[in-house]
């Protein structure tokens, strides 16, 4: 490549790489105007940094001192390239919203936050409450398509199906998947709860009517307590089932504590042997 010399003395080349513009420097003979330097200089920290709202607007101050200055010319036009883009994006995300379509604008909006990260539209930072109240009631769906499903088979139970019996095995195996995945968006939410007042006010309202539910769902062994865990469908299929011949059918939530520490017992009768042999 050839040298270019100039009235700025260096030579500034931006290439537009995943969403930011990489600098690279060259060498020439004259030297830059020192208020024009550093105006340039702190125009590209701002572009190295994502914040190409304010590179654009210090470009636009060389340009005013200097009109054909090519680079500041370049890269404020590259610069506002990513910011349209990025806004675009945005907008799209929030059409998106307006659509209920929450995963499909958490992908726009993060796209348009990887791309542009100085954006001073924080989108999901502005729709957090949103979001989180999507996440929330996802949750409680799960909950509650899971405790649907358990009644059902405690129905079928009290008018006469058998424990064992093909049907209610298969129907308690067909919980496995289900008590799975709202086990980790419960562990998810004890990691990350919610934040914004208006998915807070949402968990209080809804907490008591979580807790039972759970316990419920722990005595019988759908969804795991302390150190037990899923181990596969065909376990899990019998550690409900010993909770039903165990407790029966008519869970008292003012007795969970008793039923909970009955649980190792349960899914370790040899526990009890040994428990009483040293009684005795």
């Amino acid at each position: 490549m050839e040298n270019r010399k100039g009235r700025w003395g260096r030579i500034i080349l931006p290439f537009a790489i995943g969403g930011s513009l990489l600098v690279v420097s060259g060498c020439g003979d004259d030297a830059h105007d020192t208020e024009e330097q550093k105006l340039m200089e702190s125009a590209d920290s701002d572009l190295r940094s994502g914040r190409y709202d304010h590179a654009v607007e210090i470009y636009n101050k060389v340009l005013e001192m200097n009109p054909s200055h090519e680079n500041a010319r370049y890269k404020r036009k590259e610069s506002q390239k990513i910011i349209d883009l990025a806004n675009r994006l945005i907008a799209q995300g929030d059409e998106a919203i307006a659509a209920h379509k929450m995963d499909e604008a958490l992908d726009l909006f993060g796209k348009a936050a990887d791309l542009y990260p100085g954006n001073p539209d924080h989108a999901i930072k502005r729709n957090k409450a949103l979001f989180e109240i999507d996440h929330l009631q996802y949750y409680l769906n799960c909950l509650t398509e899971l405790n649907t499903r358990w009644q059902k088979i405690k129905k079928d139970l009290k008018h006469g199906s058998k424990l064992p019996s093909k049907n209610i095995d298969a129907a308690i195996r067909e919980l496995y998947p289900l008590a799975q995945q709202f086990a980790d968006m419960d562990v998810n939410l004890t990691i990350k709860w919610p934040s914004s007042p208006e998915a807070i006010a949402l968990m209080k309202s809804k907490q008591e009517q979580i807790d039972y539910i759970k316990t419920e769902l722990m005595v019988y062994q759908i969804l795991p307590h302390g150190y037990f865990y899923f181990d596969g469908p065909d376990s899990f299929v019998l550690h409900v089932s010993s909770s039903i011949k165990e407790f029966g059918l008519d869970f008292q939530y003012e007795r969970k504590n008793e039923y909970l520490l009955e649980l190792p017992f349960i899914r370790n009768p040899e526990l009890k042997k040994f428990s009483k042999s040293r009684k005795n």
